[in-house]
């Protein structure tokens, strides 16, 4: 699979996973459930069912997905299947590519946000490896997974 497909899958996977995460959340909240630990500890493993087919193996302490702590979600889904589109994709190196993205922003719906995401190729497939926010000043900072 071409690391555009890969990173597609993901976003569609992705987003699918949050937004499952946040209605079994909002469900659990509607009921007056003892929410926090029971979603988090349910949404775990088809969380690491992404990640170890779509991302490089690798700790990622501060992301969504970590073994040692309960995945995080963002509501609406920071993975937009049908507004973030590709925009560049440069192959920094044979195993190495760098991969642009814009989609709305979700607290300035006028404006857009420009992902990069960086794919390795592993063992002849292609995975996710990170992804930093630009900013209209030329920054860019890492986001988490």
């Amino acid at each position: 699979m071409n690391p555009e497909d890969v990173l597609k899958e993901f976003i569609i996977a992705m987003n699918a996973w949050e937004t499952s995460t946040w209605q079994a959340y909002q469900e659990a909240k509607d009921n007056g459930d003892q929410i926090a630990y029971a979603i988090f500890e349910d949404s775990k493993e088809p969380l690491k069912t992404i990640f170890e087919k779509y991302c490089t193996r690798r700790d990622r302490p501060y992301g969504r997905y970590s073994e040692n702590s309960l995945p995080s979600f963002s509501h609406p889904s920071d993975y937009d299947p049908e507004n973030e589109h590709i925009v560049e994709v440069i192959y920094a190196s044979p195993r190495r590519v760098i991969i642009s993205t814009h989609k709305p922003n979700k607290a300035l719906p006028s404006a857009r946000t420009v992902t990069e995401y960086v794919l390795l190729k592993k063992a002849g497939e292609w995975r996710v490896d990170n992804k930093k926010i630009l900013y209209d000043d030329g920054t860019k900072l890492p986001y988490f997974l």
